[in-house]
């Protein structure tokens, strides 16, 4: 769960915020929870009452102490606490760097600065976020899935099934080129047929016709992919017995 504390002593200001906070989490992450505070003071009263926020959205100008005191406020008492700024001036940009702020938005923010500021945060605090997207199921949820935990997916008339390495299965309606663009350039999959897209790390042996994964599942390799399988399987095993030798000689 991602928690974000948003401080704005404008109430249209912060009214807007959590309004694209509420948007964000609708459209991206649905475990993401904001508090809202109108005044420097509530905010670090409730930190001070062991309240914990991943993220603060502060603004600059507000009465008493303003968005640069409250941060250095923050910093001391939570100095892995991502911090960004909203100003209606660059004035106090460089100010912002000190308390090393992750972005300073000029207001009024539009949707896809904020969002694209959001992405940006929440890849710096959980960097695995990278590499996962997002998908509405069969019953109206969003769910995220990780790149890692995806064993394979199958096209079933015109529905995917994602298999998880858990054993779960999310089921929507999605294309595999749609899903190909999701996963961006990830060499670890294999699309070894029409209806399949393999995840290699999960892949134990090739033949001609199958790729045995892990626990036994077999998933056909079409002709034309036949030899296609068998290159993308000895380079994959390559990369990961490389990669396991760097760890080591690392680690000596």
């Amino acid at each position: 769960m991602l928690k974000i504390a948003v401080c704005d002593d404008d109430k249209e200001s912060l009214e807007r915020v959590c309004s694209l906070l509420e948007a964000y989490r609708v459209s991206h992450l649905p475990e993401l929870r904001y508090t809202s505070f109108s005044g420097a003071f509530g905010l670090l009263s409730a930190i001070e009452c062991g309240h914990h926020f991943d993220l603060a959205i502060l603004d600059i100008l507000m009465p008493h102490t303003d968005g640069i005191q409250l941060a250095e406020e923050i910093r001391r008492k939570n100095e892995g606490m991502e911090i960004v700024f909203l100003s209606s001036s660059r004035e106090y940009a460089v100010e912002s760097y000190e308390v090393r702020a992750r972005n300073y938005l000029l207001k009024p923010v539009n949707q896809q600065r904020f969002f694209a500021m959001m992405d940006q945060a929440i890849s710096a605090m959980h960097p695995e976020a990278q590499h996962s997207f997002w998908v509405r199921d069969k019953e109206g949820g969003i769910s995220r899935i990780a790149h890692s935990r995806l064993v394979y997916c199958e096209v079933i008339r015109k529905e995917i099934v994602f298999h998880l390495s858990d054993g779960h299965k999310v089921v929507c309606s999605k294309s595999l080129v749609e899903l190909m663009k999701d996963l961006g350039n990830d060499e670890n999959f294999f699309q070894p047929h029409r209806s399949y897209l393999v995840n290699m790390d999960y892949v134990q042996r090739v033949t001609k016709t199958e790729l045995i994964l892990t626990g036994g599942k077999v998933i056909p390799v079409s002709r034309a992919k036949s030899a296609n399988a068998m290159e993308a399987f000895i380079n994959h095993s390559f990369h990961a017995l490389l990669s396991e030798e760097v760890h080591h000689v690392s680690d000596i």
